[in-house]
Order: structure tokens, then sequence, then C-alpha cells
């Protein structure tokens, strides 16, 4: 048996689990991830590509371009579920209009992983310094650099963050958060608990445990403001209370080990092959489906065993 096929696990035919107070997963319908900034997401590009190989699909918003979030097409020109896509991944924002549920109104089931939402504010803070220091950070086909607008992490908590709320949809709300999670999501895990919500969501989605690899993590280089916590919460009250609630699904009652997959070779853009690191791979613009354009799985692992050779 070819070892490479190993690294990736189909999902079932049936639903595989239905949780306290969630959807159940149907796995003959796409499912979309719900990727809020500073939760892990980008981490979960090559997860999801491994469990779903071509049926991922990640329509790609250019931050060199202002244009708008590639639509993805779920069904045939016969009204179908077209069997070819199986998850999509995106950054759903309503601040540039193509958020959730209205900008994919057919896919009706989603997971997430939330985070603490000053955690989440921090961490952006430092995201945008870095890459503001290195000219990378980019806004609506702009180079801009905030480190002037916001010198320190108390400027940037200071100002209002709508993207904090404007990548859920648009229906959720506190009022009636327990039964608007219900009503779409198969899974919410928390990013404080990340493994383990992994290992969960893999139990959910009919796949096999994963090591999740990190990627695009900020590096802090100031103090942590603790006291404006308390603060912060008051301000975004909806992320809180999803926060909150994600600790009565995080954990999937009737969950069952299962082998653990090692992790993925971590091909991380912008570094370049050599003796004690891994190869780098391109990205497509526009809507990236199960594989980088040109590598498959197997193709990943013999290029990241050469280089450690």
């Amino acid at each position: 048996m070819n070892r490479f096929k190993s690294f990736a696990t189909e999902c079932t035919s049936t639903p595989i689990v239905r949780m306290n107070s969630l959807k159940t997963y149907q796995p003959n319908e796409p499912v979309i991830f719900v990727h809020i900034p500073k939760c892990a997401g980008t981490s979960f590009i090559r997860l999801l590509r491994r469990w779903y190989r071509d049926g991922y699909r990640h329509p790609y918003q250019d931050e060199s371009q202002d244009i708008m979030l590639p639509r993805v097409q779920t069904r045939t020109p016969g009204g179908h579920w077209d069997p070819t896509i199986r998850v999509i991944h995106a950054h759903w924002d309503h601040g540039r209009a193509y958020g959730l549920p209205y900008y994919c109104p057919d896919v009706t089931q989603y997971f997430t992983i939330v985070r603490d939402p000053f955690e989440m504010i921090v961490s952006m803070y430092f995201f945008v310094k870095g890459r503001s220091a290195r000219g990378e950070f980019r806004f609506r086909g702009e180079t801009v650099d905030l480190r002037q607008r916001y010198p320190t992490v108390n400027h940037y908590l200071d100002e209002e963050q709508p993207w904090l709320n404007n990548h859920l949809p648009v229906d959720l709300t506190l009022e009636d958060l327990p039964a608007g999670i219900a009503r779409r999501f198969v899974y919410v895990g928390r990013f404080d608990r990340l493994q383990t919500s992994v290992d969960h969501l893999a139990f959910v989605l009919g796949m096999r445990r994963q090591v999740l690899p990190q990627h695009n993590v900020s590096e802090y280089d100031e103090p942590i403001p603790e006291s404006r916590r308390a603060e912060i919460y008051q301000r975004y009250p909806l992320m809180k209370g999803l926060f909150d609630h994600a600790e009565t699904t995080y954990l999937v009652p009737g969950f069952k080990h299962s082998k653990i997959e090692p992790a993925l070779p971590e091909l991380q853009q912008g570094r370049r092959a050599g003796p004690k690191s891994r190869p780098t791979l391109s990205r497509d613009p526009q809507v990236i489906s199960g594989t980088e354009r040109g590598h498959s799985s197997a193709k990943w692992w013999r290029l990241w065993l050469r280089g450690r050779s």
C-alpha cells in the first residue's frame, strides 16, 4: 500500500454524530469553515487539505487588489450538490459585503474555532505591527503601515474593531445565541483548547485525528495590558458570549479516540528549502482546491524529506 495514501482520509457517507445543541454533520453536503481572524485559521488550511483533498475550496481574498471574494458554485447545472466540493474555507466578512449566510446561502452547515476576544484583538495588533514593519501589510489593494496610528497595543485597544463580529453569520445575535449556533453549526471549538478541539472536530467530520501545525503566529514584544480585559468583554459581548458558549460545544458527546496521524510537513510561504528547512509552495490567488497547484500530498512529503537530507 502506498504509504502516502494514509495521509488523506475519506469521510463516510452517513451522518457521524449528533451533538447536544448542534446540527448533525451531513457529509454528502458541503460544509463551511468560518475562519475568524487570529483563531488558527491559517493552520487549518493544511489540515483541511489533508482531510478533504481535492474537495477543499479556499476562495482567497487577495489583499493586493480590492476585489470581492470569489464565489464558489456548490451545485451542478441540474441543481444537485457538486460532489467535488466538500468544504469551503474563507474569511467571510460583512464589512466587505461577502458575509454569511447571504454570500453562500445554499450551504447551511458550518464549523469554526473561537477565541477570547481580548486575546484576539491583542494578537491582531501584533500581527499588524509585524507585517507593517516588514512592509507586508495590505488592506484593500494598498500597502499600509499602521505603526504610527497604533504606537502601542493600548492605542489599538482604544479603537473599535468591527472585524471582531463581521466574520460571524449576520443573523447570529447574543439574545438568540444558543439557538442561532444550533441552526447552523456542526461544531464550535475553542482556541485555548485547540488540539482537543481539532480531535473532536475530526470525530464529528469522520476524519483521522491530526496534530495541527502552527502557522501565522504573532510575535509579542510589548507587555499585555491585562487590566483592560474586562473592558473588552463589555464592548464585544457577542464574541465573548460565543467564546463562553463554546465551553459547552468543544467536547463531543460519545467522542472516541482514534489513531492520530503524524503532523504534516509545515510548508510555510516565504521560506527557502535548505538543509534544515522545508520547501516553499505558491498560493493560487483565486479558489484553491485540495492541493497547492502542481504539488500533491506525496510530493509535499518527498520534498520535505529531501530538504532534511
